[in-house]
């Protein structure tokens, strides 16, 4: 029976390789991809347009004017578009989200919330409630069933779906709809790594000597063990991250602990796979005194270092395209869970899912004059010091830099410090292109007082002098928050002025009058614990940059891998190659220990063994930098703008300088390696 089955598979195997069979294919497929669509963008084009009208209704509803739309979205939670009457009835009584002028704070979330009830069960939220996506993952598919068939993998495929199936069955009759898009998700990730791998070994050999190579790193791989367990291991893992979140959480945190987990695994699993690879295409091909049968023919070190070197960054290639592609799909089925509220929702929007740029408050420098003035003074004024100064105990220099510096702090300090009862007006500027754009900007804010128990809650008050507004708040030390600030604030010089103010607020009870009170203690917050951040590019963009900067760096540990084996042996390689990777990875931590490290003695004198040991550090630190200090992950949990300015700077440090030194002497090394007389046993 077993035999009589892998006959029809062979047989089916070579009929659908026929150009009459993928002609057939590909109407199926086209024929497919139109019954499965069809209907879904039907539904996303409804929903958008729905969207937008009940946007505009929404945004022309104004409280304090007691108009119709507004009233009957406080009253009954539900706005009429047409002759229809949509709504949410967690909406009714919800006077709090509206701002002081009667404008509703978050129409685009809000009508996104009414409108989502709206859409079938049948049909998949994450893929109809944004027009944009339904149309981008229907062209993805297309192309993804196109390539299957002229690939000669449809039956693959098929067996594939069969085997997905049949392991998401038991899910979807328990009602684990997460369950099933794990399943779903490790089979055809699995199946688009394979078919990419397929089409990439098509198109190599036609790349001369170096594709040639190329090509070699690539079947090598897929046959390695070693390269297959990281490869399942982060295929499988990927999908199960979703199950992992606890979905009682507010929504942006849900997405943004995806978003770092899954960004971090698929890194972190990537770099050692290409480190792991690279080491051992090289030394296992020397140890084995295969690499003789390859300089005997026309083909220079140079090129076969470069076409090792393309043969692994073409694989990481593709496994970024495949998990970037599942890590973008599964949030957007995570944006549609259920919000905790309009707040959380918006909070998506505006701070999670966007690609964002930041501006901290101008702060008022001490002139250079008034600095010098101030540290001769303290000079004068302290005998003691003056005393240690003439005796030789400390150095003048020393104590004069130490003085600026503390000075400089303290009026820093100062300024971000707001006494009980007290206010202070901060300037952000450079925010034309906020006003530009339009809707909100976003103030993080991080602040302390009393010893700051998380357990706590402190009032604060925002004043806003551009129209004379104001809203209050309660803060928790130590924790970030956010609050949306209409882009219409911002003045036509592109600043925006906050005075934030150490006091709060008690509503008026019946018949009687509001009153402000004074908070219990100072309000503090550190050199970056007040931004003002406004959107400037799309997630989509910002995450496909974070993609191409994960490639970038894992094209140097590609080289830096390669380059070692070149003439170490594989431990040696992948010691010298992961020692490497992880001290770049660390150069943030180096950095700051750099800067505490002390190599003085009480007398003021140097420690010369302390000052060799901070050299090495700082020298390590300074070579090592661009690597560690660029982290995509952090960016986009945050929200914040990945430029295409900062891909190029990666490009050029990393790809083009990093790469190329590492390249250039490991092939000097390399020409003078005797390779006839290796036998990598001894």
């Amino acid at each position: 029976m077993g035999t009589r089955l892998l006959e029809w598979y062979r047989r089916l195997d070579q009929g659908q390789r026929s150009v009459r069979s993928r002609i057939v294919l590909s109407a199926v497929a086209l024929l497919v991809a139109g019954a499965l669509f069809g209907p879904l963008l039907a539904v996303a084009i409804r929903v958008d347009r729905l969207e937008g009208a009940v946007e505009r209704i929404l945004a022309g509803a104004n409280l304090l004017e007691r108009s119709a739309e507004a009233q009957q979205f406080i009253e009954r939670g539900t706005v009429t578009v047409g002759d229809r009457e949509l709504g949410d009835g967690r909406f009714r009584g919800a006077t709090h989200l509206f701002d002081d002028a009667g404008k509703l704070l978050a129409a685009a979330t809000v009508a996104e919330i009414i409108v989502a009830g709206e859409i079938p069960e049948w049909a998949p939220r994450f893929l109809v409630q944004d027009l944009g996506t339904a149309w981008g993952f229907a062209l993805l598919t297309v192309a993804w069933l196109l390539a299957t068939v002229w690939a000669g993998a449809s039956l693959q495929l098929l067996l594939t779906t069969v085997a997905v199936v049949l392991a998401a069955l038991p899910f979807h009759l328990a009602g684990r709809v997460g369950g099933v898009f794990a399943v779903a998700g490790i089979g055809l990730l699995g199946f688009s790594f394979v078919l990419l791998v397929r089409i990439l070994l098509a198109f190599l050999p036609g790349w001369g000597q170096i594709g040639a190579v190329a090509a070699v790193v690539v079947r090598e791989a897929v046959r390695q063990k070693a390269f297959l367990i990281f490869i399942v291991v982060l295929l499988a893992v990927l999908p199960l991250i979703p199950l992992w979140i606890d979905p009682a959480t507010p929504l942006r945190y849900q997405l943004q602990v995806f978003i770092g987990r899954s960004l971090g695994i698929t890194y972190a699993v990537a770099a050692c796979m290409t480190l792991v690879l690279g080491a051992a295409t090289v030394a296992f091909e020397m140890r084995d005194r295969q690499i003789m049968q390859l300089m005997v023919k026309p083909l220079s070190r140079g090129r076969y270092l470069l076409g090792k070197w393309t043969g692994i960054v073409l694989l990481d290639a593709i496994l970024l395209l495949v998990c970037g592609l599942s890590i973008f799909l599964f949030i957007q089925y995570l944006q549609t869970r259920r919000a905790a509220d309009a707040f959380d929702a918006q909070a998506v929007r505006d701070e999670v899912l966007t690609a964002r740029v930041g501006v901290f408050p101008e702060w008022d420098r001490l002139p250079r004059a008034r600095l010098i003035e101030m540290v001769d003074a303290a000079i004068d004024n302290d005998l003691l010091l003056r005393q240690e100064i003439e005796d030789g105990l400390r150095s003048e220099t020393e104590v004069r830099r130490s003085l600026f510096r503390e000075y400089m702090e303290r009026s820093l300090s100062e300024q971000r410090s707001i006494a009980p009862g007290g206010e202070r007006l901060y300037t952000f500027a450079g925010l034309q292109a906020a006003r530009r754009l339009g809707g909100n900007v976003s103030l993080r804010y991080r602040f302390f007082a009393g010893e700051s128990d998380p357990h706590e809650q402190f009032p604060v008050v925002f004043r806003f002098p551009q129209d004379d507004t104001w809203t209050d708040h309660r803060f928790v030390p130590a924790q970030s928050m956010v609050l949306p600030i209409p882009a219409s604030l911002v003045a036509e010089d592109g600043t925006l002025q906050i005075a934030i103010a150490n006091i709060g607020y008690v509503a008026p009870p019946p018949g009687g009058q509001a009153r402000f009170f004074p908070g219990e203690h100072t309000i503090f917050f550190d050199a970056g614990g007040v931004e003002l951040l406004y959107a400037v590019s799309s997630f989509e963009a910002n995450f496909l940059r974070a993609m191409v900067v994960v490639w970038i760096k894992l094209g140097f540990l590609a080289m830096l891998g390669v380059g070692m084996a070149a003439f170490l042996s594989f431990p040696v390689a992948c010691l010298v190659g992961f020692s490497i990777f992880l001290a770049a990875e660390a150069g943030p931590f180096l950095a700051a220990s750099v800067d505490t490290y002390r190599i003085y003695h009480f007398d003021g004198s140097v420690d010369w063994a302390k000052r060799a040991i901070r050299d090495i550090a700082a020298g390590t630190e300074w070579a090592l930098r661009a690597f560690g200090t660029t982290r995509p992950g952090p960016a986009l949990v945050e929200g914040r703008l990945i430029a295409w300015g900062d891909v190029a700077r990666s490009l050029a440090s990393i790809g083009v300088a990093w790469s190329g030194a590492v390249f250039i002497a490991s092939l000097l090394i390399f020409r003078r390696k005797e390779l006839a007389t290796y036998s990598g046993q001894g």
